[in-house]
């Protein structure tokens, strides 16, 4: 059995084998660091809901360290925040890791210049984008 780690740039079971043991963990380190509100936790907790997950309160490292030792290792999804990718390479010295590449949402046609990229990164601009390729 692997130990399946659920995050905040993961939130969906679509990865995760018949066996997996899959954790949340809300971490208040994170939560602070990133400014997180009530909305947005509540949003997280209700999305976990309808997921076959064990959730957990407390230090990510030291709550999926102690879990891991019971599995053949931790298994997650890719993330470009650099507060996961830290706890990733943190966990990766005391167990068995697999990082699993992060799912596309969706192709978007022709690629996004590298001096645009900021054009995406309100929600309501990428999704004018997305849109039209998820809709068709």
């Amino acid at each position: 059995m692997r130990l399946a780690w659920l995050h905040p740039d993961c939130l969906n079971a679509g990865w995760l084998e018949p066996n997996d043991h899959a954790v949340y963990v809300f971490d208040d380190q994170q939560i602070d660091a990133d400014g997180w509100g009530i909305k947005r936790i509540l949003f997280v907790y209700e999305t976990l809901l309808e997921l076959p997950v064990e959730i957990h309160r407390g230090p990510t490292v030291e709550i999926l360290a102690t879990l891991a030792r019971s599995c053949e290792g931790i298994v997650t999804v890719d993330s470009p925040d650099p507060w996961l990718r830290g706890r990733i390479a943190e966990l990766r010295q005391l167990a068995s890791v697999e990082v699993k590449p992060s799912p596309v949402f969706v192709e978007l046609d022709g690629a996004v210049p590298r001096n645009h990229t900021g054009d995406l990164k309100r929600f309501s601009r990428y999704w004018a984008k997305a849109e039209r390729k998820l809709l068709a």
